[in-house]
């Protein structure tokens, strides 16, 4: 009996997970869910307040993570600590088109990785901010590979289009 219990919940579970839409906690999802704005200019002041947000990356196979996000100067960011071992920042690198959840709406975005490092310490202080646990967490060290992206509205017509197509390539 021990066996088929074992055996009908990782069915169960299995089959939840293939089934998956939006990430929860520390496990990735597939295409978010919720009401999408597709209105350009976005005022990314609405994520100030906002913990957590869930990030779709990879259009044609949608694959989706919650992570923290910030705003500076307006603009929306969104922080990956060991970005380069992360499968969404891969996905985010090889095509910016991303949709970003918050609350219960979803936005298109533009993700733009930035390596200015003029803007290390001004983004920094809005992070500990707005995160006091990071200070915590980092131990006055500065993280090592950090990887940092803006999240900007698209063009119309540059949230349907691949890459590709959108930059005049065939």
């Amino acid at each position: 009996w021990l066996v088929a219990i074992v055996v009908i919940v990782a069915a169960v579970l299995g089959t939840l997970y293939a089934r998956r839409t939006n990430p929860f906690q520390f496990i990735a999802g597939r295409q978010v869910t919720g009401q999408v704005v597709d209105e350009p200019g976005t005022d990314w002041r609405l994520a100030t307040d906002v913990q957590t947000v869930a990030v779709e990356t990879r259009p044609a196979a949608p694959y989706s993570v919650t992570t923290w996000c910030f705003v500076y100067e307006g603009k929306l960011y969104i922080p990956a600590s060991t970005g380069s071992t992360k499968t969404w920042t891969q996905f985010a690198t090889a095509d910016p088109r991303v949709r970003v959840k918050i609350g219960d709406k979803i936005y298109p975005g533009i993700a733009t990785r930035v390596t200015d490092p003029a803007l290390r310490d001004p983004m920094r202080q809005v992070v500990l901010a707005k995160y006091p646990a990071a200070a915590r967490m980092s131990s006055g060290s500065e993280p090592s590979d950090v990887w940092l992206f803006r999240i900007e509205s698209p063009q119309p017509s540059a949230a349907l289009e691949p890459p590709e197509v959108a930059a005049g390539k065939p």
